[in-house]
Order: structure tokens, then sequence, then C-alpha cells
């Protein structure tokens, strides 16, 4: 509808302009994160970007992996005269992350001469603090984040991310203790707590913590938050168990949900039993209930499960038929990525999975990695498959499928297994 407006020169009109950069950058896929860097390039050229958009364009270059020109529009934005010190913090906690330290260290001794006492400069203190290995001034700067007393409800939120940034700084005890008292506020806290807890592999607490809430969630969040605890610690077998008990009990209250068949059949794969998780989302796929989004989830699930050569050519029917109606989300090209390599495509793989890999987790990493290698770039699917050792990659988790991938990169590369990710004692450390 936008689009209808473009005029003579080929440019939308600014308002027009800034509306279809407000809906693209909102999107999860990368290809309209593409979009919306053009549409503000072409807005520059016709007048001066507001301080918004040149926020939003660099966060959307570093979010498409091109920090060099983020780091640029950043820089002009807090250059300007009187930066309010939220900027200055955004591009320090930017530098830090991207491991430029000393430039980060530059900006965060500005903030301190501005704002010394204010939560974020001394959040990024304290991740300098890790970055330089002195973990006891750390702790000390994590120390006086923390809250002095009883949080009122409206702020219950900054809990959250409060507890994230103590779980990145390596203080689980802390951000256990946080997120305890976020949990007493409400449901969404309860949620945070239960996925931290599975995180760091402390799985019967966090299936305890959502069992107490059992009436207070949707047992789409019950059961989802659940599943990814057991699946981040494949050894919790009596955990497992008692998960199966759960579902069970959800068939029972309400037998014709499609939420839970659909948390079923992933339960199934997450088991290795492949051909029940099939049966189970052909059956979904088949019902007359189901809406376009629906059946596009379900067609996804369904692809991921077939991208082998026998079924090959029907996942891709299946897959392109789900990115028409959701669009080319990360977690779909990722699919879409299993089902080329399937096909003999693997250049065509390197594309999507390049891009679904934007949004980065150790499975996705290892799909980029096998498809950089069978692409014969031995020196990218070295350096893909080591981001998602960082990531937590570990064998344990994976599924027969991705663990083949895995032993086939381990072989080709000279890797011995047990160097290809972190011991299961590791697995999963906040």
């Amino acid at each position: 509808m936008l689009d209808a407006n473009v005029g003579e020169d080929g440019r939308l009109p600014a308002e027009d302009a800034a509306v279809k950069v407000a809906l693209l950058a909102n999107r999860p896929e990368p290809e309209s994160w593409q979009q919306a860097i053009t549409v503000l390039e072409q807005l520059r050229s016709q007048q001066p970007l507001t301080t918004a958009q040149l926020l939003t364009l660099a966060g959307l270059l570093d979010k498409a992996g091109r920090w060099e020109e983020s780091r640029q529009e950043l820089m002009a934005i807090v250059s300007a005269p009187q930066t309010p010190p939220a900027f200055v913090a955004m591009l320090a906690d930017k530098l830090i992350t991207h491991g430029e330290l000393d430039n980060g260290r530059s900006w965060v001794k500005r903030l301190q001469e501005t704002a010394p006492d204010a939560p974020v400069t001394v959040a990024l203190e304290a991740k300098l603090a890790i970055a330089d290995k002195d973990r006891a001034r750390a702790a000390e700067l994590a120390r006086r984040l923390m809250p002095g007393g009883e949080v009122p409800t409206d702020q219950a939120p900054q809990l959250s991310a409060l507890a994230q940034l103590l779980e990145d700084l390596a203080f689980p005890k802390a951000a256990d203790k946080v997120l305890a008292q976020y949990a007493e506020l409400s449901p969404e806290g309860v949620v945070a707590h239960a996925r931290f807890l599975g995180r760091q592999q402390r799985t019967a607490e966090a299936l305890d913590v959502l069992e107490k809430s059992w009436d207070a969630l949707s047992l789409e969040r019950l059961l989802s938050v659940g599943m990814d605890a057991i699946r981040a610690n494949p050894k919790a077998e009596a955990e497992a168990a008692r998960f199966e008990q759960w579902i069970k009990k959800a068939r029972r209250i309400d037998p014709e949900s499609l939420v839970v068949s659909l948390v079923e059949a992933e339960w199934l794969g997450i088991q290795d039993r492949a051909e029940e998780a099939e049966a189970m989302y052909r059956k979904l796929l088949s019902r007359k209930d189901i809406d376009p989004t629906q059946s596009a989830i379900i067609s996804n699930n369904l692809a991921f499960h077939l991208a082998q050569p026998k079924t090959a050519v029907e996942a891709k029917k299946l897959i392109d038929d789900a990115i028409v109606t959701l669009g080319p989300h990360p977690d779909l090209l990722d699919t879409r990525g299993l089902v080329h390599l399937a096909l003999g495509e693997d250049r065509e793989a390197v594309t999507d999975l390049q891009q679904a890999a934007l949004e980065p987790s150790e499975v996705k990493l290892l799909h980029l990695a096998y498809a950089l290698l069978r692409t014969g770039d031995e020196s990218g699917a070295r350096t893909t498959l080591e981001s998602g050792r960082k990531k937590g990659l570990s064998v344990e988790r994976l599924t027969a499928a991705d663990r083949a991938r895995l032993r086939e990169i381990e072989s080709a590369l000279g890797i011995a297994p047990e160097q290809a990710g972190p011991d299961a004692a590791d697995a999963g450390r906040g």
C-alpha cells in the first residue's frame, strides 16, 4: 500500500518512508532489516534523518552483520553536542560487545564523568571488569546494582533486565535472587525464573517453579518453557519422565488443543522419535480447523524432519509454502538451508543459513558450518563451529541428524570429538 505512493522520482514521500521503516524494522527476518536500511538511506538523500531514525539505522546495521557501518552511525550520534548519556551508554555497550575494549573504556569514562552513579554506568563498568578478568571488581559493581528492598509491581520488568545482566556477567547466584523476586510479582517473572534455572541445568527446580504456577500460565507457555529446560539438560531423565506426565495432563485438560499437540510432536523429535514426530505433524497438517499461520508453523516443523535426500522434494514445497505465509524468518531460513543441503544445493544453503545465523544459536551456527564445509570453505566452517562452541554447542543436546553433521565436520577438519563443545558439566552455564 505504501509503495503505491512512490513518486515519479522513484521515492516515497518522507512520511510514508518513515512508516515503512517502522514496519520493516520490527519484522523478525533479515530481509526486512535490509529493506529498512535501504529505505533509510534513500530518505537520508532527501532530508536529514532524525536522531530516532539514525538510532534505528545503527541498530539495523548491527543486526544485519554490518558492525563497522553501525559504529560510524553511533559515533556520529554521540559526537553531537549535549548527547544524552543513554546514547553514550549504547555506543559503549556495543563497543564492549564487539570486543573493542579500549574504545569502549573511553566512552565509559565519559559516562563516569556525567552520570557516575547511574545503573547503566555501573553495569558497563562491570562488563569491562569481566572483560579484563577482574571478577572481584565486577562482583563489587554487581552488588551496587542489586535492589535494596521491595520492588514495586510496576517496576518488576526492570528486574528481568538486571538479572540478564548479572547472568551475562557470570553471577548466577545474584541473578537467581533477582529472578526469584521477579517471580513473586508476576507470571512473566515465573517464566523468566524458570528459563534461567533451565539454562543453569537446574532442571528439577525449573519444573518446580512452573508447576507451582500451573493455573497462572497458559498451557503453551508452561509446556514450552518446561521443554526448553529438559532440552538444556539431556541427562535429566527423571525430569523428562515428569515432563511427559505434564503432556498427558495437558492432553486430558484440552484433548483438541493444537498447541499441546505441537509441543508433543516437538517433544517426540527431541527424544529422537523422528517417525512418531513426523506422523503427528502430518496428522496436524490434515486438520480442518487450523488457520494459515498454524499450517505454516506445522509445515516448517515437518519440513525440518523431512530435510533428507529421500524426502527433500516434499520438504522443499512445505518450507516454501511456510515462507510465503510467515516471511523469511530466521528459523524458517534455517530449515530451508537444511533442505537445500538435502537437495545438493550447497551454495543456496549457505546463503539461507548465513541469513538465519544473523539471529545466532548454537544449532544454526552448526548448520552454517556444515554448509560451508560442503562448499569447500574449511576456514569458514572452522570459525563458525568455534562460534557455535562459544554459544554452548553440546553434542548431547543435538538431534541424531545434527550429531551426524557435527561428526562429519570434526572428521573433515581434524577436530577431536571431545574438543567440539563444552563437556556435560559445563553445558548450559550462564
